[in-house]
């Protein structure tokens, strides 16, 4: 569906009649008309940098450098993304996804935190960025999670030690 120069289309936030505040992303639905009643009901996807959203006759959607008042290439054409190129793009998050062009907003920095060292006694397998809470056994001087003969050498060989 192309909308010509003085065509409409409505557009509604989270309920009819709620369009307040322009197009946003995520959720916002346009619906796109011509004069003969043909209508195209869309849900807008998330915001991608700079690009806009361009939908076919069918409503399948891509992002589209803008163009306003001419008629947008083919999705095909624009050599820009798709939804696919969306995840999260900052390497320190848990979830981040080497293959995404573009960030959507889903990083997460929390699920894949804690203990990362083998030896301590809450030690976390799935935690990949360490946060400090790492507990050790009293006595394990070596950190190995063992209390051993090692730890008790290393003991004795400073007890009579002092500070001055």
């Amino acid at each position: 569906m192309e909308i010509a120069a003085g065509g409409y289309w409505i557009g509604y936030e989270d309920a009819a009649g709620s369009f307040t505040s322009g197009l946003s992303s995520g959720g916002d639905i346009v619906v796109f008309g011509d004069p003969s009643g043909a209508t195209l009901t869309v849900t807008l996807g998330a915001s991608v940098a700079h690009y806009g959203q361009s939908f076919d006759a069918e409503g399948d959607g891509c992002y589209a450098e803008p163009t306003p008042g001419v008629v947008n290439a083919p999705c095909e054409a624009t050599q820009v993304v798709t939804t696919d190129d969306l995840g999260c793009t900052y390497p320190t998050a848990c979830n981040y996804d080497a293959e995404a062009l573009f960030d959507n907003g889903s990083c997460d920095f929390t699920s894949c935190v804690g203990c990362t060292y083998a030896g301590a006694c809450n030690y976390d397998a799935s935690a990949t960025i360490d946060n400090g809470s790492c507990e050790f056994l009293e006595g394990d001087f070596d950190d190995n999670g063992y209390i051993t003969i090692s730890d008790l050498l290393q003991f004795l060989a400073v007890y009579t030690s002092s500070c001055n």
